[in-house]
């Protein structure tokens, strides 16, 4: 996607900033907290500080709540660093709108329901099946340059046992 570099004009991550996008991403455009659990969260945030009509989308909310308690486990605060704010963005932002669409209500039994349908999901084997093995490695694949820059080395994960991923394509 280093294509699309020139029109990058905003960042918001939860990962420490790596610099890029000087040329098209001022300052005040770079969003990034470390020590949050979700990025989805930091997204919330800033849809809400810019007014945006989107957090009154059922879908927009549905997408970033999934996120927000996939990333967080549930908002466990013992599974991963988080901010005690997230708890607010999910429960009082996000799970009110998503609920009528999700079939839920919106309270913590509701908000647990979704997440435990996002898992039987996320384990469902048979749904990744579908997709190409190429697409499987690009997933969730990360890469990085190493010392000198002059190598990379990237690592694709898949929840598929190596016997069924390498029966699909040897």
């Amino acid at each position: 996607l280093a294509a699309l570099g020139p029109h990058v004009a905003s960042i918001v991550d939860h990962h420490a900033d790596e610099g890029l996008y000087h040329e098209t991403v001022p300052p005040e455009s770079r969003h990034v907290e470390l020590g949050i659990g979700s990025c989805a969260s930091l997204v919330a945030e800033r849809l809400r500080a810019l007014g945006s009509p989107l957090l009154a989308d059922p879908s927009v909310c549905t997408l970033l709540l999934g996120a927000v308690l996939l990333d967080t486990v549930n908002l466990d605060a013992s599974a991963k660093a988080q901010k005690a704010r997230e708890q607010s963005i999910a429960n009082e932002l996000l799970l009110p709108c998503a609920a009528a669409m999700l079939g839920v209500p919106p309270d913590e039994a509701g908000r647990g329901a979704f997440f435990g349908e996002l898992l039987r999901v996320k384990a469902d084997v048979s749904l990744l099946l579908g997709f190409p093995t190429a697409d499987l490695l690009r997933q969730d694949y990360k890469e990085e340059a190493l010392m000198g820059g002059g190598l990379k080395l990237g690592v694709g994960s898949v929840v598929l046992p190596l016997p069924a991923l390498l029966a699909r394509q040897p």
